[in-house]
């Protein structure tokens, strides 16, 4: 499933089942990510996903966010996959995982231990790992001192591009409404109620979403539906339940579906 596996990032494994490059260069060289104003990544940035069936939101209000916890590092096992963001992973360059904030994110990394500072670009998932906030490429890890401990505590903040105060462009999700939390219930009353989906899968091939479809209807999923999604090069059909404008009954479908094994879903607002 192409977009599950997209989400799914690096995180999934503990740099100590990584490696180093085989190149060595002069780390203090490599310079740092310069922040600039650009659009959200098309891949990435769902309202919310989950990872072995735990549930994270995507924060697109990053303005003054500062957070402080565990580094680790990624290297050698993931250089040249794709991210997150849909861009290739590069051991070499100033980038970063991180769990919940938009892709990208550029955020100043504070080695708390040495005071080292480096600005990295957030353009992946991860690091799925309790107590750790931030999985760096290689490259951060080697400027900021961290490659032969394995992990250290930083803090993290966002940075701009200069005179831009917001990451997030006209075009790009609404803070307003783009969490799961501001979906009100619809009482009848209200008009303007969020809609939500749970995505189960995403294909380029329509058989491959009807054989979904079918599994899931045969285990009293319902409503199912595929939706197809077109860009300028191909065309996704994607399985969804829902839609679903009360947060319980989402909740509940999310429940139901992670006792049948679907512990990869995560949820879509169109």
């Amino acid at each position: 499933m192409l977009a599950l596996s997209l989400l799914a990032g690096c995180g999934t494994f503990p740099a100590d089942q990584d490696g180093a490059p085989e190149k060595i260069l002069n780390w203090d060289e490599i310079p740092d990510a310069v922040p600039r104003v650009e659009p959200l990544s098309e891949t990435g940035n769902p309202a919310s996903y989950a990872v072995d069936g735990k549930r994270y939101f995507i924060d697109f209000n990053v303005n003054d966010f500062r957070q402080r916890g565990a580094a680790s590092w990624y290297g050698a096992k993931f250089h040249g996959r794709k991210t997150s963001s849909g861009e290739v992973y590069d051991m070499y360059a100033m980038t970063a995982a991180h769990k919940t904030l938009p892709l990208p994110t550029y955020v100043k990394v504070r080695n708390l231990h040495n005071e080292k500072q480096v600005i990295v670009k957030i353009n992946d998932r991860g690091p799925f790992v309790d107590g750790r906030i931030i999985d760096l490429s290689y490259a951060a890890a080697q400027k900021l001192d961290i490659v032969n401990n394995g992990t250290a505590d930083v803090e993290i903040e966002t940075v701009f591009a200069d005179g831009a105060r917001k990451q997030i462009d006209k075009g790009q999700p609404d803070t307003d409404n783009s969490r799961l939390e501001t979906a009100r219930p619809d009482d009848g009353t209200n008009t303007t109620a969020a809609v939500y989906y749970v995505q189960l899968g995403a294909f380029s091939h329509r058989p491959h979403a009807e054989k979904l479809l079918l599994q899931l209807t045969s285990q009293a999923i319902t409503p199912v539906s595929i939706s197809r999604k077109n860009d300028t090069d191909n065309s996704l059909f994607r399985v969804r339940v829902g839609p679903f404008a009360d947060r319980q009954a989402l909740h509940n479908m999310e429940s139901q579906l992670s006792e049948l094994g679907y512990t990869s879903s995560y949820i879509v607002t169109e």
